[in-house]
């Protein structure tokens, strides 16, 4: 096999340049001049056509083709590049290895993380090319790329060359976590309740974080991840209807002191899941003046008391899932089965989760969603699967989305909602994102197939990630993202590093294609409760008795200043 190599360009260069360039299929998908002359060729040569830098692939010693670094992105880390081969020197895979090579050179220089490469759809030997290299393929992107006399749409390659991304300036790393989980259940919540009725695993204490919070900011502190989302738990504020608990509110303070003097930035959660027992008995958000009323009054106390600790707020936790896991018998109080109790709550959700953030607004700082957003693969053509897909697109993404988007809620077939004064709610669209499903004959199915399944029934595949996001980017394009809650449940730490390289390839890929995300935040830190799993399902980058885990590394050093 001929040893292929780089050199750099020489005056004579000209020559063979000019005459690789008349070849049609070089004209079909470069930005070349037709008709390509020596004075194209000679112009090249003198100016390089502002390409950062460029160099000959040689085939033993003939020249058969160009290959340079376009520009480098310095903010991101990113460098495009672009390559051809001429007639002569096709067949010998000398672009593969000269991209291999030029890979090799991009590692010495420490601003470049990652190598893209924008190719042209149709143009099925330079895909070909960059896959044989390494690099991996994004989805369509909106640009367009030559072929011939029309212009086709691009897909863009990437290939990371150096072990930590670089990041935009500002990029938030954080933690997220909840009340119940980590402080247990609070006694006068439903979730107490529910535990001692027998229908979860006792939560005591949670990770002990009621009396070791000072010491986890530390923890997260020394691992750059200098953003933390906490909930404040309504039932422990307000135990009983309009008694509010002093010590439990001095207690929060405290927590919020103890963050901000680990240099912790702290976003607020009002409602994860749980629920005060009073409100609970007096319908929960199945009753409208519940959230009219006690709701919106308890948004407005916590604004007012603890404001003045915050970053920032995360009003409700997964708005579209609560409904589902409460009134579609998935095992949360109050246990009900009950499709129209679930159109309700959904309708109340999505309306109490907006009406909270412009009210969280007007304190100033900035106020997000954690929507629980995943996609579907149809996997055949029946009616019964395209029905569901509708379905489920309709209440986890188009109810909270147009409602944001265009201050419109619809909830199944019920009378539209127009509310034109939550149009624009939060400064951010945030996230949890935990898998992608399928569907066959009308039913949800694990996907891909091929992969491990989670103890919580879906695949484990954090590349799924990215098509949540590249919705979201169509959805939304001029709005904001933040990657919410991103993390897997097993007990196997290896496995936890690889899926958050995996997931944080992914968002790094996701920027460099245009799209604006402001954040990650891995679920979670310290080991918790996980619900109806109890403590048989870990999550953390930390163990319960505060060492950190080998993956906790994989985000200290992507969080480290670049």
């Amino acid at each position: 096999m001929t040893l292929i190599s780089l050199r750099r360009l020489v005056e004579t260069d000209h020559e063979w340049i000019f005459r690789a360039c008349q070849d049609l299929e070089i004209q079909r998908f470069t930005l070349i001049p037709r008709p390509y002359t020596h004075e194209h060729a000679i112009e090249f040569l003198r100016t390089q056509s502002g390409e950062h830098s460029v160099w000959v692939i040689q085939s033993g010693d003939d020249p058969v083709g160009v290959i340079s670094i376009h520009k480098i992105d310095e903010s991101t880390g990113t460098a495009s590049v672009g390559y051809w081969i001429a007639k002569w020197g096709r067949g010998q895979r000398a672009a593969s290895h000269a991209l291999t090579l030029l890979c090799e050179y991009a590692r010495n220089i420490s601003k470049i993380h990652t190598l893209t490469a924008q190719i042209a759809t149709t143009n099925v030997a330079s895909r070909a090319t960059a896959e044989r290299s390494g690099f991996k393929s994004a989805i369509d992107i909106a640009e367009t790329l030559p072929d011939g006399d029309t212009q086709v749409v691009a897909l863009l390659y990437s290939k990371q060359i150096n072990s930590v991304h670089k990041w935009p300036t500002g990029f938030m790393w954080g933690t997220g976590a909840s009340s119940t989980q980590c402080e247990g259940a609070a006694p006068q919540s439903d979730w107490l309740a529910w535990e001692r009725a027998g229908n979860a695993p006792k939560s005591e204490n949670g990770n002990g974080f009621a009396t070791r919070y000072a010491q986890d900011f530390e923890i997260l502190a020394s691992l750059g991840l200098t953003h933390h989302r906490l909930s404040i738990e309504w039932a422990r504020i307000e135990p009983q209807q309009g008694v509010r608990d002093q010590n439990a509110i001095d207690y929060y303070r405290k927590v919020l002191t103890a963050a901000r003097e680990s240099n912790i930035k702290i976003w607020v959660c009002l409602h994860h899941f749980s629920l005060p027992n009073w409100f609970a008995k007096l319908g929960g958000f199945l009753v409208e003046e519940n959230r009219s009323k006690y709701w919106l009054e308890h948004v407005d106390f916590v604004a007012e008391t603890f404001g003045d600790l915050v970053t920032g707020w995360q009003p409700v936790n997964e708005t579209n899932y609560y409904a589902t896991a409460a009134y579609l018998a998935r095992g949360w109080p109050p246990g009900h089965n009950n499709v129209e109790e679930w159109l309700t709550v959904s309708e109340q959700m999505q309306l109490a989760t907006a009406e909270a953030a412009v009210r969280l607004k007007q304190t100033g700082k900035l106020v997000v969603s954690i929507f629980g957003l995943s996609t579907l693969e149809l996997l055949d053509a029946e009616p019964a699967t395209q029905k569901f897909a509708e379905r489920f697109y309709d209440a986890n993404w188009n109810t909270g989305i147009k409602l944001f988007r265009d201050g419109v809620l619809q909830i199944g077939e019920r009378k539209q909602v127009l509310r034109p004064d939550l149009a624009g709610s939060f400064d951010m669209i945030g996230f949890s994102y935990y898998s992608a499903h399928g569907v066959r004959n009308g039913k949800i199915v694990a996907y891909p197939e091929t992969k491990k399944i989670s103890p919580l029934g879906y695949a484990i595949w954090p590349d799924g990630l990215d098509l949540v996001l590249n919705r979201l980017k169509k959805e939304l394009p001029n709005t904001p993202l933040l990657v919410a809650e991103f993390g897997v449940g097993t007990a196997d730490d290896d496995e936890r590093s690889k899926y958050l390289l995996a997931g944080l390839d992914v968002v790094h890929s996701a920027i460099n294609r245009g799209i604006d995300i402001r954040g990650f935040f891995h679920w979670t830190a310290v080991d918790n409760y996980e619900w109806l799993h109890g403590y048989d399902l870990q999550f953390g980058i930390i163990n319960a008795d505060r060492t950190t885990k080998p993956s906790s590394e994989v985000l200290r050093q992507e969080a480290k200043p670049s």
